[in-house]
């Protein structure tokens, strides 16, 4: 039986101010976050919202970005702050955290996080998802494990539709692709190496292509 929904009165006032604290709070954080971490007096490291960008030789840059070890935790990359000391040289490292500790009643969902599942929306304290109705199906666009197209799985609802929730494959880094595959009705996240057929993983085309 679906937990019911429970209505609540916020005032405007309070609301606002809520909204301008956290404006701020967020605002502080993103220019915190902003400060690279180096080693050697060299830029290394840099800490994103979503991810971390690795600066190597050469000017060479890449995007790390978070990722779904299942669909409850969510792998968090940061920039190692203990970098260079006792002679710590790991660059980055990973964090994994259930997102139930993130968000009440959310799922991981590549390339964004944890999010209100399907047949979820976020509720009026904004840290908890509130049930809407029952996700009835699932439906991967490019039809099973085909990471050289890219493809979504779309949550379906009541009778086959209307689409609740859309999750996209994506890109992790250079060489690995998330992609997204229904199994007995239910979302699941594949892990694809590009690189051992010779491939790359393109974020803008969100798929493996081939190194020309």
């Amino acid at each position: 039986m679906p937990p019911q929904i429970q209505t609540k009165t916020v005032s405007v006032t309070n609301t606002r101010l809520a909204v301008a604290t956290l404006a701020l709070i967020s605002a502080a954080a993103l220019a915190f976050a902003a400060i690279p971490t180096t080693f050697n007096n060299v830029d290394v490291c840099e800490q994103q919202d979503n991810g971390v960008v690795l600066y190597g030789m050469y000017n060479s840059v890449q995007t790390v970005q978070n990722y779904c070890a299942d669909g409850n935790t969510l792998v968090t990359v940061q920039c190692n702050p203990r970098l260079g000391s006792d002679r710590d040289t790991t660059v980055v490292i990973n964090k994994k955290q259930p997102c139930g500790g993130i968000l009440n009643g959310s799922v991981c969902s590549n390339g964004e996080g944890c999010v209100c599942g399907p047949g979820y929306t976020l509720g009026d304290d904004g840290s908890s998802c509130v049930f809407l109705g029952p996700a009835m199906g699932c439906k991967d666009t490019d039809r099973g494990k085909n990471p050289k197209i890219p493809g979504n799985v779309l949550i379906l609802g009541p009778d086959g539709g209307p689409t609740l929730y859309t999750i996209k494959d994506y890109c992790i880094n250079d060489t690995t692709l998330i992609e997204g595959v229904c199994r007995d009705g239910v979302y699941q996240a594949a892990e694809v190496n590009c690189g051992q057929e010779g491939f790359a993983c393109n974020s803008d085309q969100r798929a493996c292509v081939q190194i020309i």
